[in-house]
């Protein structure tokens, strides 16, 4: 015990009285009685309880000069804790003890300055005992009511239901700027005033609670201010520049595409969105897969496939024309060999040109142009039927295996002009440098001015023919 204090042994009923006795010589019965402080030593502090109380005494006389204080030293819990209770009555003028925010700070600072002169630990903002960071999102209070009620011992706090919101929020992947985390807050039940005007964030619930920035701060330790947030949120998307590598052009714009929307993954997923974010997927596989870097690596390959297509088209083109020669060859077999007899009559001459002309014409007119398709198709081949439907089967198999490959090159044609233009959405634009109107009428005088220099040339030339005269032209 500081202070006065009449009886030799310290209970309850002497400290009170000793309070009491000081509050009625200066008539300060009234208002508040007492100030109860504590200070705690961490587990692991090696203190002992006399030291503890030693401790507390020097601080009361430190701190509450001229103010009563019973010092206590508890064990109770796995911790040793001093309690300090003090009368606000001072015994030396009778004044009332008042206490800030500023004075709790002053008892900090008094409380380290302490445990340094006594090699004990000082308490180290957002630090443990042993030195270790403490993780944002852990709760920290100085008030051991506010610390219960925020672990949620005494009920859900507003304060932490905003906390785990905001936590909430940031982890989505759809979250990389201002309005896509207010919109996402909104969608969690947190309206959020996040204004260039105001120094502070407030989250707001559809109960009309308010939280600051400072108070999630305060009492998670975790910093959620415009600055802190707006950092965290430019790191979820990656700055893609030409130089970036295919693979995180394509992340960044399905983090920009799931951004678009912000009710994302809640309800029924927009088709069109769903549909382009497995698109990309699927070009990072093949990006992969190809082992591709860079952008100019990919619109290289394109003009390589771009070329095979064309290659292979011909060559295709090249198959159904022979396939067609063929077809048209075996059905000419049956024509050639029904009227091989008339034309061979025809060329031996047995038949006069009256008979030729009235009444075999036709006959030999369809043998020679079944023979020109038979004859056709003799630069595949064998022509006997035999042969020629062998080259058919042959050719309908190479049709086939061409159009299949045609089909594959097709498809990595489309894929790498998505690549590209998936880029052009995410790769900064470059800007197109536009004339002035001021600009275009400078072009123009000038213009003007060096025609009207070349005519004057002109026109002394044919003035002095014979006498060349040095022309100045008009300053631009």
């Amino acid at each position: 015990m500081t202070g006065p204090y009449p009886c030799d042994e310290i209970n309850v009923q002497g400290v009170y009285d000793a309070f009491m006795d000081e509050k009625e010589i200066w008539d300060k019965p009234g208002g508040r009685m007492y100030v109860h402080s504590v200070i705690s030593f961490h587990q692991k502090e090696k203190i002992t309880p006399e030291e503890a109380l030693e401790f507390g005494k020097e601080f009361a006389n430190k701190w509450y000069d001229g103010f009563q204080t019973l010092v206590a030293v508890h064990q109770d819990r796995r911790h040793i804790h001093i309690h300090m209770v003090t009368n606000t009555v001072s015994y030396m003028d009778g004044s009332k003890h008042h206490m800030n925010r500023g004075d709790l700070a002053k008892m900090k600072e008094l409380t380290n300055d302490m445990c340094r002169e006594k090699g004990l630990s000082v308490a180290k903002k957002g630090r443990r005992f042993d030195g270790t960071i403490i993780a944002p999102g852990t709760v920290i209070a100085w008030s051991k009511d506010k610390y219960r009620t925020l672990i949620g011992e005494t009920g859900k706090s507003f304060v932490r239901n905003c906390a785990e919101s905001i936590q909430k929020v940031m982890l989505k992947p759809e979250c990389i700027d201002k309005e896509s985390f207010i919109s996402l807050m909104q969608a969690e039940g947190w309206k959020v005033n996040w204004s260039d005007r105001r120094s502070h964030i407030t989250f707001e619930n559809e109960e009309g609670k308010k939280v600051r920035d400072s108070n999630i701060l305060k009492a998670f330790g975790w910093d959620v201010t415009k600055e802190a947030l707006e950092k965290d949120l430019s790191l979820k998307v990656p700055v893609v520049t030409e130089k970036s590598t295919i693979e995180e052009i394509l992340k960044a714009y399905m983090i920009k595409r799931k951004a678009g929307r912000a009710d994302w993954g809640e309800l029924p997923r927009n088709y069109a969105l769903s549909n382009d974010l497995s698109r990309v997927s699927t070009l990072i596989s093949f990006v992969q897969r190809n082992s591709l870097t860079y952008l100019g690596e990919a619109k290289k390959m394109l003009t390589v496939v771009e070329d095979d297509i064309d290659k292979m088209n011909s060559s295709l083109a090249d198959l159904q024309k022979a396939k067609s020669t063929i077809e048209e060859a075996i059905e000419a077999l049956g024509p050639l060999k029904k009227y091989k007899p008339a034309y061979d009559d025809y060329q031996s001459g047995i038949v006069s040109k009256w008979v030729i002309g009235h009444i075999m014409e036709k006959d030999i007119k369809a043998y020679e142009e079944a023979k020109a398709k038979v004859d056709a198709a003799a630069k595949y081949g064998k022509t006997d039927k035999k042969s020629l439907k062998v080259m058919l089967k042959t050719i309908d198999s190479d049709i086939s295996q061409t159009k299949g490959k045609i089909q594959l090159k097709d498809r990595d044609a489309e894929i790498l002009t998505d690549i590209q233009e998936f880029a052009g959405w995410v790769l900064p634009k470059k800007e197109k440098v536009k004339k002035t109107k001021q600009e275009h009428q400078q072009r123009k005088s000038i213009h003007d001015r060096l025609e009207q220099g070349k005519k004057l040339e002109r026109q002394q030339k044919v003035n002095s023919p014979g006498k060349k005269q040095k022309v100045h032209m008009m300053e631009l």
